[in-house]
């Protein structure tokens, strides 16, 4: 699907599109356009499908904004594969928003993920397409950390409990599961991006690693993890702590 999404059209600088068969002529649209057009391949595939609109934590989600409300900005798709219902973001698949300018990234990082896995980024109209049985309520969802793609396609878990925001002493540990074969190193940060080097230590015994982390002063703080392959260290998840 050669579609570029519509940043102009998004900051309200331009007409959008969403008919089908303009944003196919256009190139461009935003997420309604995009599953519109994926809408139509799908249906003459055979495919059923459902637009699904709701919440997303998308550009310009801010984890320490305050308590999150419910407010319809996206929507994606549920197809029916093998009598079973699966989800698809093909939007946030195509690329990301850079400050102004979109970035064509192509992944499959929110193609058919499972439903437990979705909904920490995303929250339907409709509960029903949380796919999960029993769904989440909002408040529920809101205080969810903040976990993306990237995370998961590394296939990490948290052990620790999962939050939206923690709260820290002086000191705290993070526990993860990590796969064999990836590294992972972490890296703290607040949120004027000053960086602290010595504030963290990583340590791994079998499938478990466990961050060490120093705040040097009381204030909020975001931890990167970053996979170290080859010397090339690649951002997979920030999760955010408050100190």
């Amino acid at each position: 699907m050669n579609i570029r999404y519509d940043v102009e059209g998004y900051f309200g600088n331009s007409k959008i599109v969403y008919n089908t068969f303009d944003v196919i002529k256009t190139g461009k649209s935003v997420c309604e356009g995009y599953c519109n057009v994926l809408e139509l391949l799908l249906t003459t595939a055979g495919i059923e499908n459902k637009k699904v609109p709701g919440y997303a934590r998308g550009y310009g989600f801010d984890i320490f904004a305050g308590n999150e409300k419910f407010e319809s900005n996206h929507a994606w798709t549920a197809v029916k594969l093998n009598g079973k219902w699966e989800l698809i973001d093909v939007t946030w698949n195509s690329g990301f928003i850079d400050g102004i300018r979109f970035v064509p990234n192509y992944s499959l990082g929110y193609f058919l993920i499972s439903p437990q896995k979705f909904v920490y980024t995303h929250f339907p109209e409709n509960p029903e397409w949380q796919l999960l049985s029993p769904p989440h309520s909002f408040e529920e969802f809101s205080n969810m950390p903040y976990l993306s793609d990237r995370f998961f396609a590394l296939g990490l878990d948290l052990i620790n409990k999962s939050a939206r925001i923690l709260e820290a002493g002086a000191e705290f540990k993070l526990d993860i599961s990590i796969p064999n074969g990836i590294l992972l190193i972490a890296k703290l940060e607040d949120l004027d991006e000053n960086s602290y080097d010595k504030a963290t230590i990583t340590q791994r015994v079998g499938e478990k690693g466990t961050v060490y982390i120093v705040f040097p002063k009381k204030g909020n703080y975001v931890l990167t993890l970053l996979q170290n392959t080859k010397m090339k260290r690649v951002v997979i998840q920030e999760l955010r702590i408050l100190d």
